[in-house]
């Protein structure tokens, strides 16, 4: 019963990291998308594969199309028009450019990283955030083993180094 307990503890927990792990990505995002864009914030969908441009009352300003992408779960703003979009199922994250006249966004034009591995089970690395100090590049994976996968770039935008830490999160009540 004991083990029973935790398991539903631990789980309930990252679940509710997880959860606001999107609210997290969304403010890194939004930190400093207003000093570049003049106040607007950017959003992703899955179905359909698309990028919302938002002003900050939440009023869509512009849909950009993504083609070629799949599963698209978080996206997060690097500096000036470069941005990340993590696609979970294929274990991918994509370096991708936006300008003030960008409609469409191809796949193949953008750098793609290989997280490793690929979760047809919708089961990988689900959300983004980026720390502007380090220049590192922050993923986790949602499900058991839950992993958080740091990339760190060069200050010409190659990668760096990449470090992944298994996460062994336990509640004490």
């Amino acid at each position: 019963w004991r083990a029973l307990k935790t398991s539903v503890i631990d789980t309930g927990a990252i679940i509710f990291i997880i959860a606001l792990s999107g609210i997290f990505g969304f403010a890194l995002t939004m930190e400093d998308v207003p000093q570049y864009l003049g106040g607007f914030l950017f959003n992703i969908t899955n179905s359909p594969q698309i990028i919302l441009e938002l002003d900050v009352t939440g009023k869509t300003m512009r849909c950009i199309q993504l083609e070629g992408f799949s599963d698209t779960e978080d996206i997060v703003h690097l500096e000036g028009s470069r941005f990340a979009v993590v696609e979970e199922r294929l274990g991918q994250i994509r370096i991708i450019e936006i300008t003030d006249s960008t409609t469409l966004i191809h796949a193949a034009s953008s750098t793609r990283i290989d997280l490793g591995s690929r979760h047809p089970d919708n089961k990988g690395f689900e959300c983004l955030g980026f720390d502007r100090t380090t220049q590192t590049l922050l993923t986790m994976r949602e499900k058991p083993p839950f992993t958080l996968l740091r990339i760190s770039f060069h200050p010409d935008g190659k990668i760096a180094t990449t470090q992944t830490e298994a996460l062994n999160m336990r509640i004490v009540d």
